[in-house]
C-alpha cells in the first residue's frame, strides 16, 4: 500500500501538479546535501493549467555566483495567461 502523501490528496481533489514531469525526471529544488530533492511544488485547478512549458525550475545555483549563500532552494516560475478581452 502506498503511503499517504499530500500531493496524492491534492491530485485526488482534481488539482494538477505542475512539477509532475520534473519529479519524473528526478529534478530537484532543494540543492543542499544531504536533502537534495524536489520539495517545492505548485498545484493549480484544471482551468488554470498552462499550455506548453509555462512552469519551470530555475537552476540559478548554476548561473549566479554565490547563490547558495542566499538560498538552498531553486526558485520555480509559473506563467499564467488568460484569453485576451475576457473577464
Amino acid at each position: 500500500m502506498q503511503p499517504w502523501l499530500p500531493e496524492t490528496a491534492l491530485t485526488a481533489a482534481g488539482l494538477t501538479a505542475l512539477a509532475a514531469q520534473d519529479a519524473s525526471d528526478k529534478q530537484i529544488t532543494c540543492v543542499k546535501a544531504p536533502f537534495k530533492s524536489l520539495i517545492d511544488h505548485v498545484f493549480v485547478s484544471p482551468n488554470l493549467v498552462p499550455c506548453g512549458h509555462d512552469f519551470m525550475i530555475l537552476a540559478l545555483d548554476r548561473t549566479i555566483e554565490r547563490f547558495l549563500e542566499v538560498s538552498d532552494h531553486r526558485p520555480v516560475l509559473l506563467r499564467l495567461a488568460g484569453p485576451i478581452g475576457e473577464r
